[in-house]
């Protein structure tokens, strides 16, 4: 788990690196500096420094391109279904 502090309200939260590294590599910035985190008490968004969450990241990078293959296929599907739907009409 990635620990974060909120920098208005100075609560700890934790971020899974699964969902992180994901979020990450659906950008279109290819090596993104920050993360934008959004604290669960306040809603403030706060910006994390990839470079200090890039061991977690790098220990779940299998998860992580397994969860965007999943994506990808599952993105593909809708399109595809949305296009026949769209065809048969």
């Amino acid at each position: 788990m990635i620990h974060n502090t909120c920098f208005k309200c100075k609560r700890r939260f934790e971020l899974d690196p699964v969902l992180v590294g994901f979020e990450l590599s659906k950008l279109k910035k290819k090596n993104p500096a920050h993360y934008q985190a959004i604290c669960p008490a306040c809603r403030v968004v706060n910006k994390i420094s990839v470079k200090e969450m890039q061991t977690e990241l790098d220990a779940v990078s299998d998860q992580v391109e397994a969860m965007r293959a999943e994506f990808e296929e599952n993105k593909a599907r809708a399109k595809a279904e949305k296009a026949k739907k769209k065809k048969d009409e």
